[in-house]
């Protein structure tokens, strides 16, 4: 009975796998722009000196006009010289401006509470998202604004990591396979969750929903925003694929760092859709059964885990084509292995550590 429920559940995620990847394949309706509209650009920061240089660099190279452009700097309580480097840019670009939070000033802890005054202080029609350790294509502002039809609010973008070594070739294809997802999901009318580091939407449904002083404390900011739109409004969400909207972040350096982020996502996205939740449920408990059917039946735990592999191998081809993010087709067994990680940790994490770290802050998951 144990291998007949071990198959079952290997083949159930086969077939959605195989879902996923034909509607991947249905391409998101595009519009030509007629009007320029007013865009703003947030980029909340702390402790980014490392990282600033390469991000302020893109968004001076973006294409769209100055005068339709507003960019807002929020240095949120930084320690180091991200500041300086901030107002250097500012001073040397007009459309750019600098805002300066204190720690103890801020309406919402996160980044959400940077965000919140970085919007605030915002004149555009659209709402662009980045983080200060990313770099943004010169197209991507054009490049959203094509996928927003009359009844679109929110449109995301890919988000692709860069670095070198098994860790950060398995963040990679992490990364890759929950945009994947995600995409599919949003494809067919059912928006999960996406990365905040590259989304864009129209300032006035933000204000409609209050924005995030009304979404109030969020562990993901992103999820918080993007769970409102699907639950609170008719605006219709899209988070396509489109290569020239593809932001470049880093990697997380070590496992601890690594684990405090997906440590906040997974308790972070926890009103997700049911469809979500269905999702996470059928991966974890694939895995799991395929552990213990290695003690009863060694050809059913492998059989099982060769379909798996190659499910996942299909999700991940498409948009590893369509981005051209070959060289990471080898480590698709060693992502395996990073995944069975987080499925055993991460339930223990829920019961003995809620305990969010961000930057330095420290605050409990309710």
């Amino acid at each position: 009975m144990a291998a007949v429920v071990t198959l079952i559940l290997a083949g159930c995620y086969s077939l959605l796998a195989l879902l996923c990847f034909r509607i991947l394949h249905r391409p998101w309706p595009k519009r030509n722009a007629v009007n320029k509209p007013t865009i703003s650009i947030i980029v909340a920061c702390r402790n980014e000196a490392e990282n600033l240089p390469a991000c302020l660099a893109s968004l001076a190279g973006l294409t769209w006009p100055h005068d339709r452009l507003q960019i807002i700097l929020v240095d949120d309580a930084s320690r180091d010289h991200s500041a300086a480097l901030l107002h250097e840019f500012a001073g040397r670009h007009s459309h750019a401006r600098v805002i300066e939070l204190a720690r103890d000033k801020k309406a919402l802890p996160g980044k959400a509470g940077a965000v919140l005054e970085g919007v605030a202080g915002s004149s555009g029609e659209f709402i662009f998202l980045t983080d200060a350790d990313c770099t943004v294509p010169s197209t991507w502002i054009e490049t959203h604004l094509a996928y927003f039809h009359d009844n679109v609010g929110l449109v995301g973008g890919f988000t692709l990591l860069d670095g070198r070594g098994w860790l950060a070739q398995v963040q990679s294809l992490d990364w890759l396979f929950l945009l994947s997802v995600a995409s599919a999901a949003s494809r067919i009318g059912r928006p999960l969750s996406w990365m905040g580091n590259n989304l864009a939407f129209r300032k006035s449904l933000y204000d409609t929903l209050g924005g995030y002083r009304r979404l109030g404390p969020s562990l993901v900011e992103d999820f918080s925003l993007i769970n409102a739109v699907a639950k609170q409004t008719q605006w219709r969400i899209i988070l396509h694929n489109d290569s020239a909207a593809v932001v470049h972040s880093r990697p997380e350096k070590n496992m601890r760092s690594l684990y405090e982020q997906r440590k906040r996502w997974a308790l972070g996205v926890r009103p997700v859709h049911p469809l979500g939740k269905w999702l996470i449920l059928l991966s974890g408990c694939s895995r799991l059964t395929i552990l213990a059917a290695a003690f009863y039946s060694w050809p059913v735990a492998l059989g099982s885990l060769l379909t798996i592999l190659l499910a996942d191998t299909l999700i991940l081809s498409y948009n590893m084509q369509r981005l051209q993010r070959h060289e990471l087709l080898p480590h698709i067994p060693g992502f395996e292995g990073y995944f069975y990680l987080w499925v055993l940790v991460m339930p223990l994490a829920f019961v003995l550590d809620r305990t969010i770290i961000w930057k330095e802050e420290r605050y409990s998951a309710s």
